[in-house]
């Protein structure tokens, strides 16, 4: 009898064990099951997690896609809007751009991509299964527009980590640099070159299929506003995990600049291997200039064209997209900028009248062309080579100096309502629609 309670004991624990064993594969079956639904339903397969080489890879990739030529006007025909491209067919602005270009990046080499925002009752992270109503092969483009339409400089504050180390391991390829939200702007960092002058692409309003190329850092006024030095709300700026994929500070913080001015020439030394070479940076900064005065006048007419279809004065919107308060005051900053270098260049002479030593031809001629810009009248009508001729229309050429000129007397009219003529100061504003303004 014991016996045979003993076997009936251990039949009813084999039977126990076979159905747990049961439903432990069947639940291990459903996990699998629901597992490959939630990776079918996901807006790309995640397989890979990001870190330190992957953020490297970011960079590389940022600078490849980024590198086609310049044009005069400072546009770049990125590869990235070319038929068959994910942002073929999407414009975007500076935001815009930021997101997408990591979120491609993020998709092509199955990393995860999530941001804070939220739209539409869902967040914006590309694992959910909010966009699995929309084909597998489109589901990147829908997910594209969703983020582009709901993010912008103030959701990149959230969903970007600042960079509290000032050293080319930390500002690099990828790194994005966030201006104040007063400003509303954001560049990314394509290269640190060994002078420690970082160049910069960006997006611009209104929202295009085209990038921009900035040769250096804009001055600290113009990223950090009414922010206070060392603030962590404007500059420097990351996507990756602190503690996974940035690199560990190996350092005190370095934000012991008080005052904006201060901020930019910190960076440069931080970041520099070998100083900048005079000729390289006026080169540099009349570069910039001559850019953003032809990427101007393509504004001012994309703006006449456009108030011309609509036939209404601009507001709002449509105001804010063409108009160049951020255009002219980087004029007036670059001009500084420019000054500042023509201050060094006659300490540079001065030095030179006292030695007796002569100036290699090179310096010589970018001297000169220094002085053209910041010389009132013209030096000599029968050598004067102008200095960025600037086409305003078929009558009227704006070399820099004149343009200088028209800055520092607050000529520029940012008003898209105007006419071209009267938005670089050639006749005087209608004023037709001033109280649109508001």
């Amino acid at each position: 009898m014991q016996l045979r309670s003993g076997r009936l004991y251990q039949r009813r624990f084999c039977t126990i064990a076979s159905v747990a064993r049961a439903i432990a594969i069947m639940a291990l079956a459903l996990a699998t099951v629901l597992a490959a639904q939630a990776a079918e339903a996901a807006v790309w397969d995640v397989t890979a997690d990001w870190n330190l080489q992957k953020e490297d890879e970011f960079g590389k990739w940022l600078e490849h896609i980024t590198s086609q030529p310049v044009a005069d006007d400072g546009k770049i025909q990125s590869s990235l809007f070319e038929p068959g491209q994910p942002l073929h067919g999407l414009p975007v602005d500076c935001a815009d751009f930021v997101y997408a270009a990591r979120i491609i990046f993020a998709a092509q080499n199955g990393l995860p991509f999530k941001s804070k925002v939220v739209y539409r009752g869902k967040v914006l992270d590309a694992s959910k299964p909010s966009w699995n109503s929309v084909p597998r092969e489109l589901r990147l483009r829908a997910f594209l527009k969703d983020v582009v339409t709901a993010a912008g400089t103030w959701s990149l504050l959230k969903d970007t980590t600042p960079i509290t180390e000032l050293s080319r391991d930390h500002v690099k390829p990828g790194t994005v640099l966030l201006a104040a939200q007063s400003v509303g702007h954001a560049w990314f960092v394509r290269k640190v070159r060994p002078t420690g002058i970082p160049e910069l692409v960006f997006a611009s309003v209104p929202a295009r299929e085209e990038l921009f190329f900035r040769d250096g850092l804009p001055r600290g006024e113009a990223v950090y506003d009414k922010l206070p030095g060392g603030s962590l709300q404007a500059g420097f700026r990351s996507f990756c995990v602190v503690g996974k994929s940035c690199p560990q500070p190996t350092g005190a913080q370095n934000f012991s600049w008080t005052r904006h001015q201060e901020w930019r020439p910190m960076i440069f030394r931080m970041l520099q291997i070998r100083p900048e070479p005079l000729i390289e940076a006026i080169g540099r900064e009349i570069g910039n200039l001559c850019r953003e005065a032809k990427g101007r006048v393509s504004l001012t007419y994309e703006a006449a064209n456009f108030k011309a279809a609509k036939n209404v004065c601009l507001k709002g919107q449509d105001y804010y997209n063409y108009s160049t308060n951020n255009r002219d005051s980087r004029f007036k900053e670059g001009f500084l900028d420019l000054w500042e270098l023509w201050m060094t260049t006659n300490d540079l002479m001065d030095d030179v009248r006292l030695t007796g030593r002569g100036l290699p031809k090179d310096l010589t001629a970018v001297l000169d062309r220094i002085q053209q810009v910041f010389t009132d009248g013209i030096i000599d009508e029968q050598v004067e080579d102008l200095v960025c001729p600037v086409k305003i229309d078929a009558d009227t050429i704006l070399p820099l100096r004149d343009i200088r000129q028209h800055s520092i007397a607050n000529r520029l009219s940012p008003d898209p309502n105007e006419s071209v003529r009267a938005r670089w100061g050639l006749e005087p504003e209608r004023g037709e629609c001033l109280p649109q303004r508001q």
